[in-house]
């Protein structure tokens, strides 16, 4: 899988939102896979997600959630 993420194309993202749980529900309803998750504070979170996933990414949480790309 990892290797598949690294020929494909990937980003590190830090996502920042007040209510982190919502948004992580809201991305996994939307069908975007995030890899190697890890949480640095009560309102931020570390991950990697797919090159074509990005966009729809942030299309989500545009008004919910600040992303960025590491």
């Amino acid at each position: 899988m990892l290797i598949w993420y690294f020929l494909q194309g990937y980003a590190i993202i830090e996502l920042e939102a007040a209510n982190i749980n919502r948004a992580l529900f809201r991305i996994s309803r939307a069908g975007i896979e995030l890899v190697r998750v890890s949480r640095i504070s009560y309102t931020v979170m570390r991950a990697q997600v797919s090159r074509k996933n990005l966009q729809r990414l942030r299309k989500l949480l545009q008004n919910e959630a600040q992303i960025r790309i590491r």
